[in-house]
C-alpha cells in the first residue's frame, strides 16, 4: 500500500475462520489529500504486476513474480488463440486453469450436491437465492462527518456557480458533491433499516467552518452585480443543456445497452452482447443436431466454442456494468449541477425583485453557445436550438453570406432526413416489438437478452396454466421484458417527435436566412461533406416509394456533390506552384492561379445565392 497508494486510507482485516487464512483489505476511495484515487487504464491493467513484484521481494522468491507474468501472458495468448480457433471453426484450445476457476468449480459442485440431496428428499427447489449485498452502516460519528462533508461540497459548488468559476472547476465540484450525496443517502437509508431514522447532528471541523464562511460570503454577489446575474443565468442554461445531454445518453444506453460494442482480445472488430448471445444460441442449436449429436468429437469441439463464447460474454457483461456506472455517475453530477445553479438563480431573482431590479438576460462567454448548439443537434432538442438561434439571430441575419446559406440548407436537409429515419424506427419498434432482443438484468446484476416472443404464452390455456406454475423469477423476467419493450417504444416515439420538431425549427431558420438574403431556398446549394452526401443518396434510394421527398434528397445530394468537387478542385489549384513569367516566357498560356481563385469564389457565391 505504501508503494502503490502512498496517500490512501486503508486497513486490513485478517480472517482465520476458513481453511486458508486471508486478509480483506479495505481501501478508501478518497485519499488523505481529499482527492479520489484515480487509475489510468494502463495503471489498472498493470497494478497486479506491481503487487506480484512487491510480494516476491518480501517473500524472497523472484520466481513468484516471474510466474505471475508468465501466467498473465499465457492468458492473453490463449484469448487470441481461442478467438482465432473460433473464427476457423476449430476446437478451442484448453483454457489455462487459475485459482478462481477452481474455486468457482468447487462452489458450483457443493451447491449442486446440496440441491441434489434436497431433491432426493422430495423437497421443492426454489430459485437460487440472490446474494445479499454487504452492508457496513457507518457509526454515528462517521455519519456526522459525512453529512458535514456533503454540505461543504454543495456550498463550494454554489460558490463556484455564483462567482462564475471555470467550467473545469464547476464540473469537478459537481462530481465531488454528487459522490458525497450518494454516499450520504446510502448511509442514511442503511441506518433507517437499522431503526436509526433520525440522522445525527452535523459535526464540522474548524477548517470546514472557515470554508463555509468563505463560500457563503459570495451569496449576494449576483444580486448586486447585473453582469454577475446575467452570467448566473447563462450558467443555469448551460447546466440545463448538459443535463439534457446526460439524460439522453443514459436513456439511450438503457434501451440499447446490449448493442454497445467493446474491444475483445483476439478479435479484429468490436463485439456486442447481442452478437455473442446469438452466436451461443446458434452453437447450442448446432450441437443438438442429430448428425452432430452422434459424433462425440464434434460435440466436444462445439461445446468448447460455447464455453469460450460464455467467457467472452462475461467480459462484455463486466464492461457494460462499468459503462453503466460511469453514465449514471455523469448523470448524477449533471443533475446536482443544474439543481444548484437553478436554486442560485431563483434566489438571486427573488433578491433582485425585492430591490426593484429585474433579472438580466443570460450573457454567454467563450464557446458556451457552441456547446449548447452541439447538444441541441445531438439530442434533436428544438427548444435548445431556438434558444441558441435567439441569442445570435440579429447578428447572423444582418448580412447572411452565401456560405452561411449553404450551411443552413445542409443542416435543414439533414434534419429532415433524420425526421424520416426516426419515424421509420418508431414504426419498426411497434411492428417488431415482440420479436426484438431486449436487454435484461439477472439477479447478479449482469446483462443478458431475450425477446417477448421467447417467454410469452402461445395460447390462452398456456396463459392460465403459467399464471399458477411460473416461478417468481420467471414472472420477474416477464415484467422486465414488458418494461424494456415499453421503454424502447416510448423512446422511439419521443425521438420521432423530437426529430420532427427539430426539422421544423431548422426549416424556419432557413426561411429567415433566405428572406434576409433576398433569395429563394430552392436556389441555395446545400453544404454537405462526402459522408453526408453518400448517406443522403443511400437513404433516398432505399425509400420504399418514389416521391417528391425522395427526388428532393437525390437532387440535393447531386448539387452538394458537384459543389464539393468544384470547391476541392479550386482548392487544389490554389496549392499549385506559381511561375515567374519573366523567366518562363513559354508558359504565358498557362492558367493563372489567381484567376482560378477569383472565378471559384464568384461561382461559390453565386451558387450560394
Amino acid at each position: 500500500m505504501k508503494e502503490t497508494f502512498p496517500k490512501a486510507i486503508a486497513f486490513g482485516a485478517i480472517h482465520r475462520d476458513t481453511e486458508h487464512p486471508h486478509v480483506h483489505l479495505y481501501l478508501h476511495a478518497r485519499q488523505i489529500d481529499g482527492r479520489k484515487i484515480y487509475l489510468t487504464k494502463n495503471e489498472y491493467t498493470s497494478i497486479d504486476e506491481r503487487w506480484a513484484r512487491i510480494y516476491s521481494q518480501l517473500a524472497g522468491d523472484r520466481s513468484v513474480y516471474v510466474q505471475h507474468l508468465q501466467k498473465k501472458e499465457e492468458t492473453r495468448l490463449w484469448k487470441i488463440a481461442a478467438a482465432e480457433a473460433y473464427r476457423k471453426g476449430e476446437p478451442i484450445p484448453l483454457k489455462p486453469e487459475r485459482d478462481n476457476d477452481r474455486r468457482e468449480r468447487l462452489a458450483e459442485q457443493r451447491l449442486s450436491a446440496q440441491r441434489s440431496e434436497a431433491r432426493d428428499r422430495g423437497k421443492k427447489l426454489e430459485a437460487r437465492p440472490q446474494a445479499e449485498p454487504v452492508s457496513r452502516p457507518a457509526s454515528k460519528k462517521e455519519t456526522s462527518r459525512l453529512l458535514a462533508k456533503t454540505e461543504v461540497a454543495r456550498e463550494r459548488l454554489a460558490h463556484l456557480v455564483r462567482t462564475d468559476a471555470s467550467e473545469a472547476e464547476i464540473k469537478s465540484a459537481s462530481r465531488i458533491a454528487h459522490d458525497l450525496a450518494w454516499a450520504t443517502d446510502k448511509t442514511l437509508a442503511t441506518r433507517k433499516e437499522m431503526g436509526r431514522e433520525n440522522p445525527p447532528q452535523v459535526v464540522y471541523t474548524t477548517e470546514e467552518w472557515r470554508q463555509l464562511k468563505e463560500y457563503r460570503s459570495s451569496m449576494g454577489v449576483p444580486a448586486r452585480d447585473d453582469y454577475g446575474a446575467a452570467r448566473l443565468e447563462a450558467t443555469r442554461v448551460v447546466a440545463g443543456a448538459e443535463l439534457t445531454d446526460a439524460r439522453d445518453k443514459a436513456e439511450a444506453f438503457q434501451v440499447a445497452r446490449h448493442l454497445w460494442k467493446f474491444e475483445v482480445e483476439g478479435w479484429d472488430r468490436p463485439l456486442s452482447l447481442k452478437e455473442i448471445e446469438q452466436a451461443i444460441k446458434e452453437k447450442s442449436a448446432e450441437k443438438l443436431k442429430l448428425f452432430n449429436f452422434l459424433r462425440p468429437t464434434v460435440r466436444e469441439t462445439i461445446q468448447g466454442q460455447i464455453d469460450y463464447l460464455n467467457d467472452v460474454k462475461r467480459d462484455l457483461q463486466k464492461e457494460l456494468a462499468a459503462k453503466e456506472a460511469g453514465i449514471n455517475k455523469s448523470l448524477g453530477a449533471a443533475d446536482v449541477r443544474y439543481e444548484v445553479a437553478s436554486k442560485q438563480a431563483e434566489q438571486t431573482r427573488k433578491t433582485r425583485a425585492e430591490q426593484g431590479n429585474k433579472m438580466p438576460e443570460p450573457a454567454h462567454e467563450g464557446d458556451e453557445l457552441v456547446r449548447i448548439d452541439l447538444i441541441a443537434n445531438r439530442t434533436k432538442d428544438a427548444q435548445l436550438l431556438l434558444y441558441v438561434y435567439g441569442q445570435i439571430k440579429e447578428s447572423v441575419l444582418d448580412n447572411p453570406t452565401p456560405a452561411a446559406l449553404s450551411r443552413i440548407k445542409g443542416r435543414a436537409l439533414r434534419a429532415k432526413m433524420d425526421m424520416f429515419k426516426e419515424a421509420e424506427r418508431f414504426t419498426a419498434a411497434a411492428r417488431y416489438r415482440d420479436f426484438r432482443q431486449l436487454p435484461l438484468i439477472d439477479h447478479h446484476g449482469f446483462d443478458y437478452t431475450k425477446s417477448l416472443n421467447e417467454v410469452s404464452p402461445k395460447s390462452a390455456l398456456e396463459t392460465i396454466i403459467r399464471y399458477f406454475t411460473d416461478s417468481r423469477e420467471q414472472k420477474r423476467e416477464q415484467k422486465q421484458l414488458l418494461d424494456a419493450a415499453r421503454l424502447q417504444q416510448e423512446r422511439a416515439e419521443n425521438q420521432a417527435s423530437r426529430a420532427a420538431d427539430f426539422s421544423l425549427v431548422m426549416e424556419r431558420i432557413l426561411e429567415d436566412h433566405c428572406r434576409a438574403a433576398g433569395v429563394s431556398a430552392d436556389r441555395v446549394v446545400p453544404m454537405l461533406n462526402k459522408q453526408q452526401i453518400a448517406e443522403m443518396r443511400d437513404f433516398a434510394e432505399k425509400m420504399p416509394y418514389s416521391s417528391a421527398i425522395s427526388r428532393e434528397f437525390k437532387d440535393a445530394a447531386g448539387l452538394a456533390e458537384r459543389w464539393y468537387e468544384e470547391r476541392a478542385a479550386a482548392q487544389a489549384q490554389e496549392r499549385m506552384p506559381t511561375y515567374d513569367r519573366s523567366t518562363r516566357p513559354g508558359e504565358d498560356a498557362r492558367s493563372q492561379p489567381s484567376k482560378i481563385d477569383d472565378r471559384g469564389d464568384r461561382e461559390s457565391s453565386s451558387r450560394g445565392r
